[in-house]
């Protein structure tokens, strides 16, 4: 689901607000992390904007928990 406008998902406006609650939901259902927008904004850089610490630790804590699994199951190093 996108806005028109501004090619935001529901997980760059709630990123933007600083919702840390909806973006771990959005995140349990798999919501594309690196999606931009029209601005070219992932919602990391959406909260990084706005100084939403909360929001942003998330995004990056979820991503490196992720790529961990993805390197445990290859018997990678993540550095």
């Amino acid at each position: 689901m996108l806005s028109h406008e501004t090619g935001d998902t529901p997980l760059h406006l709630a990123a933007d607000l600083n919702l840390v609650d909806t973006i771990q939901q959005l995140l349990r259902f798999h919501a594309n992390k690196d999606i931009r927008n029209k601005m070219d904004r992932t919602p990391y850089l959406v909260a990084e904007n706005k100084n939403h610490e909360e929001a942003m630790a998330l995004l990056v804590n979820t991503r490196a928990r992720e790529n961990w699994k993805k390197a445990k199951k290859s018997k990678c190093t993540v550095l």
